[in-house]
């Protein structure tokens, strides 16, 4: 029984499952009603946009296996088997997801001989080919053209909104076969304007929809496989709805095409957040940055963390922020300054994250972790060898498509559950958390950067205990 994404995967016995599909692939289905209608639909263009966790990844499986097995559950006898197809993604890592997903729908007789999967690698040369003879291979969205220009296809699955270049590649990829190009996503994280006009057309603009599409916001009748209990219920609904950025709520849970407009990115600081607080006890230290060339612009921020009743408790403790046009040099005095004043030395800090290399400006001042490290080491008249090693091992955030989002999330969550304070003396974190509405470009962001760096690094509850029990065998 297919129950939806999530639910899916935590359904015991799936390879006994898989062995009945093999002799009645779709005997045993169960669909939501958005599910229904988007496997129905017979549009050689068509989209189902849906909030996450809705079933869209595991729809779109089960279509593209539909069509390759010569037996869908909504259109019947699609076209004579074999059938080849792509399954283009935002990038490999996920492409390896959907792999997986494709992989827990199959059957091993279903298999043409060679075919090899496993969950690190995902199947052999990205590619899964049946007895039959049809065929999906793994793309991504960010290959050259060229490579992109280079099959026939009866099929398109489409994970995850592709840049708008790459769209009349994928039309011509099947237009000889006058095949199908079907979509599932959530609109978040990419410009999606253009397709957004395809799918809904804008009148303003003379454009009529030339996509089907099926909408489907995370609400409990669209989580409610037929004949079946639902698989998110209100509450776990609304629980998720609260953790998101109110900029990503609309478009995550509502499948909308934008999100609101917000008055600010974190909805939980209020006046409560600002405390003297600072911790007791056994901590872990952190020191976040973002290098900046012009005034104001070079913020570091020192954090400490906690593990309180299994939960990481956040202190933002102090910051340094450049009053001038500032060189690495005056970074590392300021930094070294700020930890003084907490009683700190630059061995007392467990854990260092600073963002990649800044180019300069016009006049130059091009700043980087390395340089910085470099300046500590002159600054304290000691040589690069013998700073502690935390700062030798400085590290730097990792990005993604939504990893901004993410790192706010987290600590926009720790707000709203009383686990996050910031001292009074925090003016540039403050102001950010208090005034910033999500412009990149805005100065108010990046202090805010500084602690989600460190912040994001340093919440991994495993990184941390494994750090206390360290310190506390030592000790």
């Amino acid at each position: 029984m297919t129950l939806g994404l999530e639910l899916l995967e935590a359904v015991d016995g799936l390879d006994e499952l898989a062995a009945r599909g093999e002799s009645a692939p779709w005997s045993y289905e169960r669909y939501t009603p958005p599910q229904l209608r988007f496997l129905a639909d017979p549009s050689p263009r068509k989209a189902m946009i849906g909030g996450n966790q809705i079933g869209k990844t595991l729809c779109g499986a089960v279509d593209a296996l539909g069509r390759m097995r010569g037996h869908h559950p909504g259109l019947g006898r699609w076209r004579p088997v074999p059938v080849h197809g792509w399954c283009v993604n935002s990038s490999w890592k996920q492409s390896l997801i959907i792999q997986r997903k494709v992989w827990s729908l199959l059957s091993p007789g279903e298999l043409a001989p060679g075919v090899r999967y496993t969950n690190k690698r995902g199947f052999t040369g990205g590619y899964v080919e049946l007895r039959n003879g049809s065929t999906l291979t793994f793309v991504t969205a960010n290959q050259d053209t060229v490579d992109l220009a280079s099959a026939t296809l009866d099929f398109i699955w489409v994970d995850e909104p592709p840049p708008e270049h790459i769209w009349g590649e994928l039309v011509a990829r099947v237009r000889h076969k006058r095949g199908t190009i079907y979509l599932t996503l959530t609109p978040w994280g990419r410009p999606v304007e253009w397709l957004r006009q395809r799918c809904d057309g804008d009148e303003a603009e003379g454009i009529a929809p030339t996509i089907s599409t099926t909408y489907a916001p995370l609400t409990v009748e669209n989580c409610t496989p037929q004949g079946l209990p639902a698989f998110q219920s209100q509450a776990e609904i609304d629980a998720f709805a609260r953790d998101l950025l109110p900029i990503e709520r609309n478009q995550r849970v509502f499948a909308g095409w934008e999100g609101v407009t917000v008055e600010r990115i974190f909805e939980a600081f209020d006046e409560r957040t600002i405390a003297h607080d600072v911790p007791g006890g056994l901590v872990e230290i952190g020191g976040g940055i973002d290098p900046g060339a012009k005034a104001e612009r070079q913020v570091a921020v020192l954090i400490g963390v906690a593990m309180i009743g299994g939960r990481p408790r956040i202190w933002i403790l102090d910051e340094s922020r450049s009053d001038g046009r500032t060189g690495v040099h005056d970074d590392a005095r300021n930094i070294v300054s700020m930890l003084a004043r907490n009683g700190l030395r630059l061995k007392d800090v467990d854990w260092w994250r600073g963002d990649r290399s800044h180019s300069g400006d016009w006049r130059g001042n091009q700043k980087s972790n390395r340089d910085l490290k470099r300046a500590f080491a002159e600054v304290q008249g000691t040589s690069y060898d013998s700073l502690p090693e935390p700062l030798r091992r400085i590290s730097t955030p990792k990005k993604w498509d939504g990893s901004v989002a993410y790192g706010c999330r987290l600590m926009n969550k720790a707000m709203a559950e009383d686990l996050l304070t910031v001292h009074p003396r925090c003016s540039a974190v403050i102001d950010g958390l208090r005034h910033w509405k999500g412009d990149r470009r805005d100065p108010k962001k990046d202090a805010v950067d500084a602690a989600r760096y460190i912040i994001e690094r340093m919440v991994d509850a495993r990184k941390l205990w494994s750090g206390m029990t360290a310190r506390m065998a030592a000790a």
